[in-house]
């Protein structure tokens, strides 16, 4: 009896909390003006649900074209993994964000990847944290062509290795599309106890340098030379003259190895990709490397 009087407590607690949800989403979206056209699904997890399934199938592009048809081909609004969001669509749309990046729209990462990458000690939900995963300015130093040269034989070993344990006895490679639900089990927790293991590497690594950097100093007598971006933002400040942690540096780091990864493996699936179904273009480049 109790179990039950117990249970119709918690199902009537449910049941206006939804309701206050639905009536909170309804007032808000009443109230809003000039936003694109579109719809943001249920409460909290929005149109999730159907980009999963979207990506699930292999086809992620028909979330896209089928809301296109429905509200516009240039700009719509939905609601995914709990963040409000308008998607532009096309030339004119990719065109007005990427040449407008920190003039009128900037760059923004949703809270829980903001958890998988940060460190663990970082407060994400600190208005004075910086924010991290945007590149250090000094990175751009170390893309030049001449930096690059000393990496491209290693980027080239590491290349081959990886599609030959990976991929060479792959008919296909599958990706796969994660909520961010924090539950043992969940792709999200072991996401997340991925990136403790990633960050005690990177914090390794950082102490193993700041001794070599201060044995360096010591026995020169001065300031030793910041030849890669680790050595650079362990001996300079910023530029508004603060050293960052070594949780923030740790941070940079998982950055700028999650947009490279991603970046690289994303290029190279659309090139084998399209050389495996045209084979027309795939004898003419192995031509033009033999």
């Amino acid at each position: 009896m109790d179990l039950l009087f117990s249970f119709l407590i918690y199902f009537m607690l449910f049941s206006i909390s939804l309701a206050i949800i639905f009536l909170a989403n309804s007032r808000l979206k009443s109230s809003s003006t000039k936003l694109p056209p579109g719809r943001k699904g249920w409460p909290v997890i929005g149109e999730s649900l159907e980009f999963a399934l979207a990506v699930r199938s292999g086809n992620p592009e028909r979330f896209v074209k089928d809301r296109m048809n429905k509200y516009s081909r240039e700009v719509f609004r939905t609601s995914l993994i709990g963040e409000n969001m308008a998607v532009f669509c096309g030339a004119a749309g990719n065109k007005f964000l990427f040449s407008n990046e920190d003039k009128l729209v900037t760059s923004w990462w949703p809270n829980f990847m903001k958890k998988i990458m940060y460190f663990p000690t970082i407060n994400i939900d600190n208005p004075s944290t910086p924010n991290l995963l945007k590149p250090p300015t000094a990175l751009h130093e170390f893309l030049q062509p001449d930096a690059v040269k000393r990496y491209v034989e290693i980027m080239d070993m590491m290349a081959r290795k990886n599609m030959a344990m990976y991929w060479s006895s792959k008919e296909e490679v599958k990706g796969f599309f994660s909520l961010p639900i924090d539950l043992p089990g969940t792709t999200f927790n072991s996401a997340i106890k991925a990136r403790n293991i990633l960050h005690r590497e990177i914090m390794e690594i950082i102490k193993k340098r700041k001794e070599v950097l201060e044995d360096k100093k010591r026995s020169d007598n001065q300031l030793a030379d910041h030849q890669d971006l680790l050595s650079h933002l362990l001996l300079l400040p910023d530029e508004n003259g603060k050293f960052p942690s070594e949780p923030e540096i740790s941070t940079y780091i998982l950055g700028l190895l999650l947009a490279s990864h991603e970046t690289t493996c994303t290029v190279i699936t659309f090139v084998l990709k399209y050389l495996a179904e045209l084979p027309h273009v795939y004898n003419a480049v192995l031509k033009d490397h033999v």
